[in-house]
């Protein structure tokens, strides 16, 4: 009778911790979503076929559980201007997500902010290159609005 008893309180707390962790795994989720929903967001990367920066940023965004479809483009330039992307704010690559526009190497948090605010402009801008390595360029962020440009802010 004892090892029936030590039985089924091992079955019991077998059974606890199973429904423990999926009540865990639920409410934490899978990684591929955050509060505002955000990860469900697909990117769709414009670049120039041998662009190792690029490849580097599209890595950024998939390691950050995004969704990327990347399109090498034979010559970008057609993309800025049917994007109405202004000279001033080109890069070596364009970003599309939920009909918005990023061009160049975007911290994720500013194009995060932007989706979240979802504003009547075209997209955003980091133009140039980004220093060094890294796959993330660093400080001012612009943003393109309908023939314009101004500071989103630093990042």
């Amino acid at each position: 009778m004892r090892e029936l008893s030590i039985i089924f309180v091992l079955a019991l707390i077998t059974l606890g911790v199973f429904f423990l962790s999926n009540y865990i795994s639920e409410s934490i989720g899978s990684g591929n979503q955050d509060e505002s929903g955000f990860k469900e967001v697909t990117f769709t990367v414009y670049k120039g076929k041998f662009c190792g920066c690029c490849e580097r940023y599209v890595a950024y965004l998939q390691e950050n559980g995004y969704n990327v479809s990347v399109v090498n483009v034979e010559r970008l330039e057609d993309y800025f201007e049917r994007f109405d992307i202004p000279k001033d704010m080109e890069s070596c690559h364009i970003s599309s997500a939920e009909g918005y526009y990023f061009v160049g190497h975007l911290p994720l948090k500013a194009i995060q902010r932007f989706l979240e605010e979802k504003p009547d402009a075209i997209g955003l801008a980091m133009p140039g290159m980004p220093k060094g390595e890294g796959a993330v360029g660093e400080g001012v962020v612009y943003y393109i609005s309908h023939g314009e440009v101004g500071v989103y802010g630093k990042f």
